[in-house]
């Protein structure tokens, strides 16, 4: 008969490089070693980040955990890679020959994966993955949550068997949820198609090493092979607990604003109040919350030279945040707020009223390709433009970071057809038009940080302006 599983330490659970296995079952011939009572395997603090053996059958074949950042390519001159080495050292046999490696799904991602010092082992595990013989689930963080008929169309259309684990709502990702999948094939199609059939599900894993994902300081990759099993060895680990912890945090940040595990949106929807430039602004759920990035295009206008009585358009006024700031600063200015939401119309005129502007201000439900009605009602003749358009192409807002944005926030808030340029060259196209701006007016166009002179092209384009100057997150021109 074959030895029980090496054991790190004598007497008590059994211990494989950090890991604790509380006990172990062995059935009859064919089957595979288990955790009793199918109790996963837990991880001791710090151990997730470092390969270690988790069983074996004592003769040909071991299971063994790869963390994502231990690299599986090979260094120059044919030397084994770093997993390759580890394995060496930890699995080698100088008698029975060198150690091979056959991660489940593919190299790039971390957890479980077969060991072997007899190629003939390892070659009949492999082809039992590939068929469908082997058992193999994955443990993931993805965005938002499956519901029943979303894991029925996995079940049916992508052979995969969802779990839904736990779920939080955090407030930079929104909802996300920690998935058991069990393919219910085998694994010749690889972690490229496994996250692609997850994507067409609508529930993409986090941190696929995308910008997005980058931008909101996810490093690594939530995906994680979590139970394999082929003959009479295998093991099932609890899912890392990095998974668990970037679920937490963004939870826990969102409870420190106000939010809630029912919310899903922006927290400033929660009150429904804003505060802004020095005013409270009432912003329902629905409109456009202003932020900080709004108040960067009223600070270029302070060194400007505008006429005490200013005419002041602010093409997609939402909550109105930047003509009450305007209008406030200018108490003899005038100006009109247009957009094409009509709760955010709705708001903007309450907002104008409450801060006392209602009478030097109107607020119009229309789009930006509509505002040369205003030349012929008589209504322009405007000194400053300022726009905080929607300026994102239509990719970008897919991503995981605006999840909780687009809860509770129109998409044509932000985006801005494929180009992210449609706001721009709608505006520069109709401000152009002759009696639509007084001689020498401004042109202030918010933009995406640092972008300020891809903001400008569309006006520069049409040749009768100058880029006076840029900001961080805005362009300032003036009409030739």
């Amino acid at each position: 008969g074959r030895s029980a599983p090496r054991s790190g330490r004598v007497g008590g659970p059994p211990v494989w490089g950090g890991c604790v296995w509380s006990s172990v079952a062995r059935r009859a011939a064919g089957s595979f070693v288990v955790v009793a009572d199918n109790v996963p395997v837990k991880f001791l603090e710090g151990s997730e980040a470092h390969p270690h053996i988790i069983a074996d059958n004592g003769g040909d074949l071991a299971v063994a955990w790869k963390p994502t950042n231990t690299s599986t390519t090979r260094l120059t001159g044919g030397l084994p890679s770093q997993l390759e080495a580890w394995a060496e050292g930890a699995y080698g046999d100088a008698e029975r020959g060198r150690v091979a490696v056959f991660p489940a799904l593919g190299r790039p991602i971390g957890g479980l994966l077969f060991l072997s010092r007899v190629p003939e082992a390892l070659k009949a595990a492999s082809a039992a993955l590939v068929s469908g013989e082997a058992e193999v689930s994955f443990t993931a963080v993805v965005a938002g949550e499956p519901n029943e008929e979303t894991i029925a169309k996995a079940r049916e259309a992508e052979g995969l068997d969802i779990r839904v684990i736990e779920s939080s709502e955090g407030l930079q990702m929104g909802r996300l949820a920690l998935l058991e999948v069990r393919l219910r094939r085998g694994t010749a199609f690889g972690v490229k198609v496994l996250r692609l059939a997850l994507r067409h599900l609508g529930h993409p894993v986090v941190g696929s090493g995308n910008a997005c994902a980058k931008s909101q300081g996810i490093t690594g990759t939530y995906l994680a092979v979590t139970r394999l099993a082929h003959g009479d060895v295998g093991a099932e680990v609890e899912p890392p607990p990095r998974f668990r912890t970037l679920m937490l945090k963004d939870h826990l940040h969102l409870l420190r604003k106000g939010g809630s595990e029912g919310w899903s949106g922006r927290t400033e929807h929660v009150e429904g109040v804003v505060r802004f430039d020095g005013m409270s602004l009432m912003v329902p759920p629905g409109v456009f919350v202003p932020r900080e990035s709004g108040f960067k295009i009223i600070e270029a206008t302070f060194d400007l030279p505008l006429p005490p009585a200013a005419r002041i358009l602010d093409a997609g006024t939402g909550s109105g945040a930047l003509l009450c700031s305007m209008l406030s600063r200018l108490p003899a200015a005038s100006g009109i707020g247009i957009d094409a939401d009509p709760a955010a119309v709705a708001a903007a005129s309450a907002n104008a009223q409450a801060v006392g502007i209602g009478d030097r201000s109107e607020v119009r439900l229309g789009k930006f390709a509509e505002l040369g009605e205003l030349i012929v009602e008589g209504k322009a003749g405007f000194d400053i433009v300022i726009s905080n358009p929607p300026y994102l192409p239509t990719k970008v807002v897919r991503q995981l970071m605006f999840a909780r944005e687009l809860t509770t926030q129109s998409i044509d808030a932000f985006v801005s057809g494929a180009d992210g340029m449609q706001a721009y060259e709608e505006l520069a196209e109709v401000v152009t038009q002759p009696g639509f701006l007084m001689p020498g007016a401004w042109v202030l166009m918010g933009c995406q940080n640092g972008a300020a002179d891809v903001a400008a092209q569309a006006f520069l384009a049409t040749g009768r302006f100058i880029l006076h100057t840029t900001t961080l997150r805005a362009a300032v021109l003036r009409l030739l």
